[in-house]
């Protein structure tokens, strides 16, 4: 069975108990995805509100400027907890979870200008300037933190990174995390000026013909459109997470 617990975040369990899981990357401690508690059970407001102070105090010992917090698999927030999030700067995200067999996806029609390709070290610098492109709409510092991870990314057995061109230029990009049974699609974009010309597509139909017999997986957004894009393409929506992230006064 494929769960949220199988998406892979380039992070550390650091601490778990019968309440949370506590991931952090110390390298990388700008980075919100890689840094977070994962909630094990559905909590009354005054258990969250201490389980919040342990990561508070966790987040700003480590000089870090935001706490984030996912609830289990499948459950929801309470009412008490959404005004308690809504009215001490929380910003809410709900996260839905898909999968699909290679042979069953189904693409539109063809793009023969669009060439995907695994990036080599040839390359590695055209897949760094596209997603720092991408990494600017957050914000320069962002985008210069960001650097670093890709070169680490390249170099890391577990994780295949792969760029796309639309007449020669680079416009699209994606990293695939691959654990035993499953290939997870990460950090999937097309710049926008490319979008609509099929080049999210061929890189879909690349990343199908090379998992193998792997199940293909993917996180996307509740809110962005791409999530209906996956079904007419005949992922399988699996279940949902929820998430609440609020971001604290810049560290010292």
């Amino acid at each position: 069975m494929i769960t949220f617990d199988m998406i892979t975040s380039k992070t550390e369990l650091i601490e778990e108990n019968e309440f949370y899981k506590l991931y952090h990357n110390h390298d990388a401690r700008f980075m919100y995805d890689y840094n977070f508690m994962r909630l094990k059970y559905q909590p009354t407001l005054e258990e969250f509100k201490l389980i919040e102070k342990i990561l508070l105090e966790f987040h700003e010992d480590m000089e870090m400027d935001h706490v984030k917090f996912y609830w289990p698999e499948d459950y929801g927030f309470t009412e008490p907890i959404i005004d308690y999030l809504s009215s001490n700067g929380y910003g809410i995200e709900i996260l839905e979870l898909y999968a699909i067999d290679p042979k069953d996806f189904t693409p539109t029609k063809r793009n023969p200008a669009v060439t995907v390709e695994f990036v080599t070290e040839e390359s590695l610098k055209s897949f760094k300037q596209i997603n720092r492109v991408q990494d600017t709409d957050i914000s320069e510092t962002f985008a210069d933190q960001k650097q670093d991870l890709y070169d680490q990314d390249f170099d890391d057995s577990a994780i295949q990174q792969v760029i796309a061109y639309l007449n020669g230029i680079p416009v699209g990009s994606v990293d695939l995390l691959i654990q035993e049974n499953t290939v997870e699609i990460d950090n999937f974009f097309v710049l926008e000026e490319y979008q609509r010309q099929g080049v999210g597509t061929e890189i879909q139909r690349f990343v199908m013909e090379n998992a193998g017999s792997k199940t293909v997986i993917l996180v996307a957004d509740a809110e962005d459109t791409p999530k209906d894009m996956y079904l007419k393409q005949n992922y399988t929506y699996l279940s949902y997470q929820v998430g609440a992230l609020k971001e604290l006064s810049a560290p010292k």
